[in-house]
């Protein structure tokens, strides 16, 4: 809750300094204000988060497997939990999709798009069968340094398997996987400290560039995602509750709107404040 309304009087701050750098006849404050200050704070944020993800998916998912305790459990269980991950992520991606092209928050606003060209390059192969023997690496450090998220989920859960088969002879190394998911842990916790420092500069600096039209197109974005969100709790959890749990979800939902909402909004906002668009409907 703290670092939710923290992260949005940042937000706030941002964009009133970016509607005042918009307005200013002389462009050349707001050109010096974000190379010096607004945009090395915004890249230092990101980097600091991409700095963490990898090693906290492998942690996170070497610990989880390792948790299963019996490796008997693994088949069964993993299998469940994928299933139901692919389903909800797709019915996530369909309303998304739905949303997207039936607002169309993108069209909102007037921004220089004449000079700007898609290249398409040499596209990779996205086939069913291409993207499953993808998933498994030839070489874990390579696919660490690309961030191929994938490839390290399938290798982190080989390493919990392993060391969940080999029991007390790799509890060294049980160790350190629990005290390396600590760490990061805490260091994710510290880095969620700037974040309303990086809020702030990448809203100022967005506003500042764009003027009216980013603010329009980035609150009637933040509008959508909210709505997606919330129809995906209540439809796809909803649903689960009231078919797996044996559970009323308008009863549930009754229990925790409050609470729900609160985190919903503090989810929307970390979304936001560090781009991670992608995984936000998911």
């Amino acid at each position: 809750m703290k670092e939710a309304k923290r992260i949005i009087f940042g937000l706030i701050l941002g964009v009133i300094l970016g509607i005042i750098l918009a307005l200013l006849p002389d462009k050349s404050i707001y050109e010096g204000l974000n190379k010096y200050a607004l945009q090395p704070i915004g890249t230092i944020f990101f980097n600091l988060i991409k700095m963490l993800v990898v090693p906290i998916v492998f942690f996170s998912i070497s610990l989880g497997v390792m948790g299963l305790g019996n490796p008997k459990e693994l088949g069964r269980v993993g299998g469940k939990a994928i299933t139901y991950f692919m389903t909800t992520t797709a019915v996530a991606i369909v309303i998304a999709l739905g949303l997207s092209l039936l607002i169309k928050p993108g069209t909102f606003g007037n921004f220089a798009t004449d000079n700007l060209k898609y290249d398409q390059g040499n596209l990779p192969d996205t086939s069913l069968i291409n993207t499953i023997v993808g998933m498994f690496p030839t070489n874990p450090i390579t696919s660490m340094a690309e961030g191929n998220m994938l490839q390290i989920i399938v290798f982190s859960v080989f390493i919990g398997f392993g060391i969940t088969f080999l029991g007390n002879k790799v509890s060294t190394l049980r160790s350190f996987i629990e005290q390396g998911n600590d760490l990061m842990t805490y260091l994710i916790g510290l880095v969620m400290k700037m974040a309303p420092l990086g809020a702030f500069a990448l809203i100022a600096s967005a506003v500042g560039a764009q003027g009216f039209d980013s603010l329009k197109a980035m609150g009637l974005y933040m509008a959508v995602a909210i709505l997606a969100l919330i129809v995906h709790s209540l439809l796809t959890y909803g649903s689960t509750v009231s078919l797996i749990g044996k559970n009323e979800s308008v009863f549930l939902l009754q229990k925790v709107c409050a609470g729900h909402a609160v985190r919903l909004l503090d989810f929307v906002v970390e979304c936001n404040a560090t781009g991670r668009d992608a995984d936000c409907t998911a």
